[in-house]
């Protein structure tokens, strides 16, 4: 059994980003309203405990939210097996994706300045359904070239084991190259016959005029 792989550690920063910057724009706010409205403290803390407590608030965010976001890195696994590529994610609902190599169309990878600053890669895996394509997330990949090399191996795999790989597409694309040529040859011949006749008729109508 394949062991199961946790995606880099460095991706709960990407998805510590949003909330850092909204606290960061909170501070500024609260600090900006309290220097254009000094009052805004009266009445409930003075001048100096109000701007200790901004940040003891941001601080309380913060904390609670970061332990989240790792319990979220935590259960976030995935597993590439011989036949099929398994995401599991979630905390209180969990949600398991299995995905056939047979139905995986392509792997993409995208890649944001955050992403590069840390070395990590976002992965877009489109597969193909019944009655539609989808596309399957998959972040925090930090050797991303490795990890699409191998999964690819495995979707070649898979697909001439269905007889969808590309080794059993040449036959059909050689036949085709093979009937062209035939058609083509078959052509070329029709026009020496026809060239041949017109020489003929040529010939004949010589011989009536000088008879």
């Amino acid at each position: 059994m394949e062991e199961r792989r946790h995606l880099d550690p460095k991706v709960q920063v990407i998805w510590f980003m949003p909330i850092a910057i909204a606290l960061v724009i909170l501070l500024l706010v609260g600090l900006l309203g309290f220097v254009v409205y000094p009052q805004l403290a009266v009445g409930w803390v003075n001048g100096t405990n109000f701007l200790l407590w901004l940040p003891l608030a941001a601080v309380a965010i913060a904390i609670p939210a970061f332990a989240w976001i790792n319990l979220i890195y935590k259960q976030f696994t995935y597993e590439i097996s011989e036949t099929e590529l398994v995401i599991r994610q979630g905390v209180i609902t969990r949600r398991n994706t299995v995905i056939p190599y047979a139905r995986i169309q392509d792997v993409r990878s995208e890649r944001s300045l955050a992403d590069r600053l840390l070395g990590i890669a976002t992965l877009e895996i489109e597969t193909a359904g019944a009655q539609m394509r989808e596309e399957i997330i998959l972040p925090g990949i930090a050797n991303k070239d490795e990890f699409i090399k191998e999964l690819l191996e495995k979707v070649e795999i898979a697909k001439e084991a269905h007889g969808m790989g590309e080794h059993t597409r040449k036959p059909a694309v050689e036949q085709l190259l093979t009937d062209m040529l035939h058609e083509i040859k078959k052509m070329s011949e029709r026009v020496e016959r026809l060239g041949g006749i017109r020489q003929n008729d040529r010939k004949e109508l010589k011989k009536g005029e000088w008879g």
